[in-house]
């Protein structure tokens, strides 16, 4: 039972990396298009840059709980 969790962990871990890395790029465009755009403090030429960044890294992490429950519950299950 804790060596399929495990695994589960590591699928849903693996899902949510992948998931941030393939979504990251298209939402950087998207907030770019859309025109939620900040100035960045820390250069000193001052790019504008997204400011909603941290959705795409919230969703990941949201996408990697849900999935971790319904593996946890409907496929490692054993049954009574």
């Amino acid at each position: 039972m804790i060596q399929s969790l495990y695994i589960i962990l590591l699928v849903c871990s693996f899902v949510s990396f992948i998931a941030v890395y393939q979504l990251t790029p298209w939402f950087i465009r998207y907030l770019r298009k859309v025109g939620i755009l900040v100035y960045d403090m820390n250069k000193e030429d001052k790019p504008l840059v997204p400011l909603s960044g941290g959705l795409v890294v919230f969703g990941g992490f949201f996408l990697a709980m849900m999935l971790f429950i319904f593996l946890s519950v409907f496929i490692a299950r054993k049954s009574p």
